[in-house]
């Protein structure tokens, strides 16, 4: 939950600056929710191959928000809004 409410604040806030610094928070809450299913994968909570695909959609999200983010960096440097 706290990675799109990271995204949602900081696209919410009227400059890109914040918007960027919401993102990194967002990719901070993303390894943290990594960490998290680590350390439940190690107290066998979870099933090999669903952890698999959790890391997999975990380095999926993490690509997401570096594409967001060198998009705002990229419409900061122009001027432009990023439209929605």
């Amino acid at each position: 939950m706290s990675v799109p409410s990271n995204i949602s604040e900081g696209a919410g806030r009227l400059g890109s600056k914040e918007f960027i610094h919401f993102i990194s928070i967002a990719y901070g809450s993303l390894m943290e929710t990594m960490n998290q299913l680590i350390l439940a994968d190690d107290m066998g909570y979870v099933p090999e191959e669903t952890m698999t695909k959790l890391r997999f959609d975990v380095a999926e999200i993490a690509r997401m928000l570096t594409a967001l983010k060198k998009k705002v960096e990229c419409g900061a440097s122009k001027g432009d809004l990023i439209d929605f």
